[in-house]
């Protein structure tokens, strides 16, 4: 079902085709690899690909993008830079911006330690983590969308954004990856069923919940330390839903 949805989610942002990879890892963890199996997945990636290749061909004009907004303040929707604006900019434009970001938003000391924090939380699943990177088809797979996204990283202001689906994606994956192995090693549990049993530890769940309020993971650089409410992910995540939900009453 992924899949066939996927296409409309790439025609939305092109560069979420780097991230196809996480989802085919996620099939042939459940499933074995075999030439069906094979022929079904390839069936299924067309659509993606063409959506793909399609964005990239098919550019918008200025004349496109101010549609779009003209019809978004229709709607009495503000918005403001976001996507839409880089809609008609090339790589080089992109590259430019990005160089001035590095160093006036401190983004190698910023995402340095967003990368630190997040492996502290991948610590209580490395055992499934090594079991991914054990599975060669899967760790090629993974290898690729993070390749991938070098060129994004060269021309894209919101590195915060991408390494967030990828922390996502990793962690998504080591639960699968924990149900394959249970199913393996009968003395091993999934990680949904520890993380259950863990309810009883109140200084784990202290601790969990202390750790993911105390920072979050910028957009575009500065400090990754959660200076108000707005800025902890959960609540930054409910955001969207507020405002709708005020615009309706």
């Amino acid at each position: 079902m992924s899949l066939i949805l996927y296409p409309i989610a790439i025609l939305s942002h092109e560069v979420l085709a780097i991230f196809l990879p996480y989802i085919i890892a996620i099939y042939f963890l459940l499933n074995k690899i075999t030439k069906n199996n094979a022929i079904l997945i390839g069936a299924l990636l067309l659509p993606s690909i063409l959506s793909f290749f399609s964005s990239l061909y098919f550019k918008p004009s200025v004349e496109n993008i101010d549609i779009i907004y003209q019809s978004i303040a229709q709607k009495n929707y503000s918005v403001e830079g976001g996507a839409i604006s880089y809609l008609d900019k090339d790589a080089v434009y992109g590259f430019n911006r990005l160089m001035g970001k590095i160093e006036s938003r401190n983004y190698i000391q910023c995402y340095s330690l967003v990368l630190i924090l997040s492996m502290i939380a991948f610590i209580p699943i490395q055992t499934y983590i090594k079991q991914l990177y054990s599975n060669k088809f899967t760790s090629t797979l993974i290898l690729i969308s993070l390749i991938g996204s070098i060129p994004i990283f060269l021309v894209a202001i919101d590195w915060g954004r991408f390494i967030y689906i990828h922390l996502v994606s990793l962690f998504t994956l080591s639960l699968v990856a924990s149900y394959q192995y249970s199913l393996e090693k009968t003395n091993v549990l999934p990680l949904f069923i520890i993380c259950r049993q863990c309810k009883s530890n109140v200084l784990a769940i202290a601790f969990a919940f202390v750790f993911s309020m105390l920072w979050h993971i910028p957009h575009s650089g500065n400090s990754p330390f959660a200076k108000n409410y707005k800025q902890i992910n959960v609540f930054n995540l409910a955001m969207p839903f507020h405002r709708i939900l005020v615009r309706n009453k």
